[in-house]
């Protein structure tokens, strides 16, 4: 049986916090998975796909470990990561993260811009549950590294994928977002390719 390892970058309510996600995707990893929760900081063992979650933290005001991201990626295995763990993605290989225009809070509109396993058989335009205050902005760097896959009607990056490597970052909480977010989970779970 294979591996999901969530990493739980919270700082305050962290376990609760963390219990959205493991109730979430019970029933898509029961099966076929172990759903592993480990504290960021923590080592993890034979991983097949790595969770990073959100968090209170922010990027832009450097509660980021570099070097933590950097033990992580070198399993070189598929990584999601959602919120607060797509921004540490985004910086460390090479993006802006700073305060947002405004609040993020509850649903909004998503808009596909490129394709990406992880969106198979959805449509253009979905909604997904919002909560953050930073945002992910590009570079010249980050685009030789990833590319940007979903955007929100305000021209926010939402969602990303790296050219060279299994890795996604989403901005949006799929754990919180009903059938869509199950369907974006199902898909990084499903997701055979290791491009390392």
């Amino acid at each position: 049986m294979k591996n999901i390892y969530l990493i739980n970058f919270y700082k305050e309510k962290k376990e609760e916090k963390i219990n959205k996600y493991a109730k979430f995707l019970k029933d898509l990893v029961e099966e076929k998975f172990n759903l592993i929760i480990k504290n960021e900081g923590d080592k993890i063992d034979e991983p097949d796909k790595i969770i990073l979650s959100g968090s209170q933290k922010m990027v832009g005001d450097g509660e980021i470990d570099l070097n933590y991201l950097n033990y992580i990626f070198s399993f070189k295995i598929p990584i999601l990561g959602v919120c607060y763990g797509h921004q540490a993605i985004s910086k460390y290989f090479g993006a802006e993260v700073k305060k947002a225009k405004r609040k993020h809070k509850g649903f909004e509109e998503i808009n596909l811009i490129d394709n990406s396993e992880i969106f198979e058989s959805f449509p253009k335009r979905f909604e997904m549950y919002e909560s953050h205050f930073e945002e992910v902005l590009e570079t010249e760097e980050f685009l030789k590294n990833f590319k940007i896959i979903a955007k929100n009607f305000e021209g926010g990056i939402e969602a990303v994928e790296s050219r060279n490597l299994s890795i996604f970052g989403v901005q949006f909480h799929p754990e919180e977002s009903k059938t869509f977010g199950k369907k974006l989970f199902k898909n990084f779970l499903n997701y055979h390719k290791i491009i390392f």
